[in-house]
């Protein structure tokens, strides 16, 4: 999958903003499946980031951002909706490592990032999680 273009709105503690992110050419939000069932395949992307509030001149960082990727193999995630088997991704952003869990008919499940943010999917209506 190749990433063109994101924006996000946001809306903090009563504090709306935009992000909008223009990634170069070439960027790959993910290698095919089999690649990413390989252990040690490894991807990564770039993008420019433009920052909108209401009331302030964009802010546009023309410094990219570049995002890397590496597989890990096999391993089950346990979230709130249940265990699954999964494949681990590390992530680096910057400086930033962490890690991401894909679920075959789910997608990102859960990603750590050592910094502490976190995210989880908590509800899904479909797919069942294992017995193990």
């Amino acid at each position: 999958m190749q990433l063109i273009s994101e924006k996000a709105d946001t809306d903090v503690a009563g504090q709306k903003s935009t992000s909008e992110f223009k990634f170069r050419g070439n960027s790959v939000a993910f290698v095919d499946p089999a690649s990413l069932g390989r252990k040690g395949t490894t991807w990564q992307y770039s993008f420019t980031k433009v920052f909108n509030r209401p009331g302030d001149p964009p802010a546009v960082v023309d410094e990219p951002t570049f995002v890397s990727f590496e597989a890990q193999g096999d391993e089950d995630v346990t979230i709130p909706i249940g265990k699954f088997r999964g494949v681990k991704v590390d992530r680096k952003v910057g400086e930033n490592l962490g890690s991401e869990y894909f679920v075959r008919g789910l997608g990102l499940v859960k990603r750590q990032m050592k910094e502490g943010t976190s995210w989880e999917l908590k509800e899904f209506s479909g797919l069942k999680a294992t017995d193990k």
